[in-house]
């Protein structure tokens, strides 16, 4: 499990907390502030948080562009309290941000999820020198973010094949890398609506069709298939969801064990800490190799400004 961490200004709760502020980090619980670094890890309490600090992008796709948000722009510092704060692209959606905050000259650095690769549809990901880092891990330590060819290959030997991906930037991104290559898509109601929102903000894709017609659908991973789906073409399945499919392929949209991996070494981090759903096995994994790492989670506490 690592060394124990000491009793200090980080906790963790259902999110990232820098205690003695207001500041949350991704919380899933109403907040009084809350940063929220992009639709797949900010959306699940965001319209409770009483004041929002994101980029405008992602406060437009989460549906809280109002006057309770306070949008940054990438790349300008400012400051909450004796906090001086900067948000830098995470690469893993339009407008997914990482956040580094800064006290008494420690910088630390909570990146969210990060993108595997430039994606057609969000801003290229950036890094910020640290002394400590907190990372999404989506994947299991071995997992390799396979290419795109063997997926598109499938579809094309397909009568009527069905993706499923989640939404919040995997399946959007697979949208706009299928329709740059021409082939017809269709898809859930949801993944259409993400799409408009998505080319509203700039976005390289075309629309899709709601399902109808011709074309591969995209279906998102937390929705059943209405059984007409069910029974048309087989399944593919992108991603780690457990969930019923035909075929399954690497391809992922989040960054794998080895992108982490350069993702620290530019960083410069000593510490290392994880949340997500591979938080443990990747902690251990890096620990392996003599990084300084620890799996976030109740009751572990973090203390980054002691």
């Amino acid at each position: 499990m690592g060394k124990r961490p000491r009793e200090g200004a980080i906790e963790y709760r259902a999110g990232v907390h820098v205690r003695g502020t207001v500041l949350w980090c991704d919380a899933r619980h109403a907040r009084e502030v809350c940063f929220l670094s992009g639709v797949r890890l900010g959306a699940a309490a965001a319209r409770r948080h009483r004041q929002v600090v994101t980029t405008a992008a992602t406060a437009r796709l989460l549906g809280r562009a109002d006057t309770d948000v306070l949008p940054a722009p990438f790349g300008r510092p400012f400051h909450l309290g004796r906090l001086r704060l900067e948000l830098f692209p995470s690469g893993a959606a339009p407008g997914a941000a990482s956040l580094l905050c800064e006290e008494g000259g420690r910088r630390v650095v909570y990146a969210g999820a990060l993108a595997a690769r430039k994606l057609r549809t969000a801003e290229a990901m950036d890094v910020r020198r640290a002394d400590i880092v907190v990372l999404h891990a989506e994947h299991e330590p071995g997992h390799t973010a396979g290419a795109l060819e063997p997926l598109i290959d499938w579809i094309a030997a397909e009568e009527t094949p069905v993706v499923l991906g989640a939404l919040g930037g995997e399946l959007e991104e697979l949208a706009a890398e299928l329709g740059a290559r021409g082939l017809a898509l269709r898809g859930h109601p949801a993944l259409v609506a993400a799409v408009r929102a998505y080319r509203k903000l700039g976005a390289d894709l075309r629309p899709i069709a709601a399902r109808g017609g011709k074309g591969a659908i995209l279906w998102p991973i937390s929705v059943a298939l209405p059984d007409g789906l069910a029974t048309v073409g087989r399944r593919a399945r992108v991603g780690s969801a457990a969930v019923p499919h035909d075929v399954s392929f690497a391809w992922s949209v989040l960054a794998d064990s080895a992108a982490l991996r350069a993702y620290l070494a530019a960083t410069g981090a000593r510490e290392v800490y994880l949340v997500g759903p591979a938080a443990e096995s990747t902690a251990l994994d890096l620990r392996a190799s003599g990084l300084d790492a620890r799996a976030l989670g109740p009751p572990r506490q973090l203390s980054l400004f002691a």
